[in-house]
């Protein structure tokens, strides 16, 4: 009887390496859009500047805008690096079950 174990390990990581490419377009599109200000809390459409209106007062939305754009790109470096393992594992699991002779590939 056939093992199905390669075929679940190539699944999980065919799902890790989505998940992982997915988080790393999101952090990449975050990036892109803390400093154009739109993700920037009380950057609301049609806002007064300086009105505030977020939970957060003026000068701890400030300095919190550097630690996110900080902590967004370490996140899409790790899910890179995530993504790129993935697709290196997947390749040489696929390369090492086609060199395996009979059916347990």
């Amino acid at each position: 009887m056939p093992s199905a174990y390669p075929q679940r390990a190539l699944t999980v990581l065919l799902l890790f390496g989505t998940l992982s490419a997915a988080m790393a377009l999101l952090s990449s599109n975050l990036i892109f859009q803390l400093p154009s200000g739109r993700a920037a809390p009380g950057a609301a459409p049609g806002a007064v500047p300086g009105a505030g209106g977020g939970a957060l007062p003026e000068p701890v939305a400030a300095a919190l805008v550097p630690v996110s754009a900080v902590l967004a790109a370490l996140c899409l470096v790790l899910n890179v690096s995530c993504f790129l393992l993935c697709l290196l594992h997947g390749y040489f699991s696929t390369e090492l079950c086609r060199g395996q002779p009979g059916t347990e590939r």
